[in-house]
């Protein structure tokens, strides 16, 4: 498994997700930037978009802190983070037994 966090000012989720689907890219594009997860758990690469709480978390993650650490840093990013669903999130696309890597 690998995973690597791709933070871009361009909407890159939405356009990979509609040329993956075998359409064009969303017209007109959504005006902000995203921040999405690519991962890969075998033959197949996927990509998901985070929000900014699950965002700062995976990244805080990848850069070494504790558990601890990363949910506090995402809960200030995202009042509210749903810290139970983001490692839900992260233990299903294999995040945590991957070398993740962080493109801020």
């Amino acid at each position: 498994p690998s995973a690597r966090i791709v933070k871009s000012t361009s909407p890159i989720h939405a356009i990979w997700a509609a040329i993956s689907a075998g359409n064009a890219a969303p017209d007109p594009l959504p005006e902000h930037g995203e921040t999405v997860l690519v991962f890969r758990l075998s033959d197949s690469v996927d990509a998901v978009a985070l929000g900014r709480g699950e965002a700062v978390f995976l990244g805080t993650v990848a850069a070494g802190a504790s558990l601890e650490k990363a949910l506090a840093e995402a809960e200030m990013a995202e009042p509210g983070f749903d810290a139970s669903a983001a490692l839900a999130a992260a233990l299903t696309r294999g995040a945590f037994g991957a070398e993740v890597s962080f493109n801020p």
